[in-house]
């Protein structure tokens, strides 16, 4: 698969990734650490010719290796986006809720009467 053709596919599954030469820097380190290879292919039409990326047999074994935790964060991720969502409905409602008449000590529906410090405090 050639690089533009990678980059397209990233973004179908939500990738975005920071500009190209991002993505051509991480691929020449998975080339460095013979996870993949690369070869130039001449263009079908009269354009440029094209670096083609192929994975290798050790970066498919490591690809292997990695499923397990993709799966794991994968499944960390929905949970906490659930729990997100939960999170926000319960204090959307929260703050929609009317809220009920402050009532005094005595039980009487309005503002709680003031007290002096005086009769705040304890008697002697």
């Amino acid at each position: 698969m050639h690089g533009y053709a990678l980059v397209e596919l990233l973004g179908e599954l939500g990738v975005r990734p920071k500009g190209a030469g991002n993505l051509y820097r991480e691929l020449r380190a998975l080339e460095e650490q013979k996870l993949i290879t690369s070869f130039w292919e001449a263009s079908q039409t009269r354009g440029p010719a094209r670096r083609v990326y192929r994975l290798t047999a050790r970066g498919g074994r490591e690809l292997e290796r990695l499923m397990p935790v993709v799966a794991m964060v994968s499944s960390a991720l929905v949970e906490v986006q659930a729990r997100h969502r939960t999170l926000k409905a319960s204090r959307e409602a929260a703050v929609a809720a009317p809220k009920a008449p402050r009532t005094s000590r005595a039980g009487v529906a309005g503002p709680t009467p003031r007290r002096s410090r005086r009769q705040l405090q304890p008697p002697a």
